[in-house]
Order: structure tokens, then C-alpha cells, then sequence
């Protein structure tokens, strides 16, 4: 649809120079060709075209926001899926008294040798 529209765009734009070079001639008959098989006849129809790219555009936004949100969420339940599954593994509680006791004494370590 973009291309389509890029097309329209430099079909009209070419349109209105009164003297082409041979590669615009070339451009000119290739945008004409593109614009005619999607039934594109008047600046109304290519403004028709833009607001659809640019609703389109919106809505990809939209479902792109969408997903990042959901990947989210889905880390945040495999994150919570794998403490469950430690929690019922071993002495999770144990492990998490143990870890903290550790990062205390480091601390305490690092504030001795200041």
C-alpha cells in the first residue's frame, strides 16, 4: 500500500513537469501501469489511499504496543512460574535467608575497609 502510494505520488508529481527525461518518461509509464490495475484515477482516490496507509499505520502501532505488552506479561508469568517451581523444589525460604545473610556480610565487609 506505501509503494502504492509512493507510486500515485510520483505519477502526479511527474505528471505536472512539462518535459521528461527519458528515465521519468520510463518512471511516468510504470506509475500510470500501477495506479491503473488498483483503480486509482483522481487525487481523490490517492488521498483515499493515504488515509487508509495512514489507519493502517495506526492499527500496526497499536498491535505492536499490543504484543510488547503481552511479552511482558508473559515474562513476568514465567518468571513467577519458575520461582513457584523452586519454591516447591527444595527450602526456597532457606536459600532466600541464606542469600540475604550472604549480601549482609559483604556489606558489612565493604564498610570495615573504608
Amino acid at each position: 500500500m506505501v509503494s502504492l502510494l509512493e507510486q500515485a505520488q510520483l505519477f502526479d508529481e511527474l505528471s505536472s513537469k512539462d518535459k521528461l527525461s527519458d528515465a521519468e518518461q520510463l518512471q511516468l509509464t510504470i506509475c500510470r501501469q500501477a495506479i491503473e490495475q488498483n483503480n486509482i484515477h483522481s487525487k481523490a482516490d490517492i488521498d483515499h489511499l493515504r488515509n487508509q496507509a495512514y489507519r493502517l499505520q495506526a492499527k500496526i502501532n497499536a498491535l505492536k504496543d499490543t504484543l510488547e505488552k503481552t511479552r511482558q506479561r508473559y515474562d513476568v508469568y514465567c518468571d513467577i512460574s519458575k520461582t513457584y517451581g523452586e519454591i516447591s523444589k527444595g527450602d526456597y525460604i532457606s536459600n532466600l535467608v541464606e542469600e540475604e545473610r550472604k549480601r549482609q556480610e559483604r556489606v558489612k565487609k565493604k564498610h570495615k575497609k573504608r
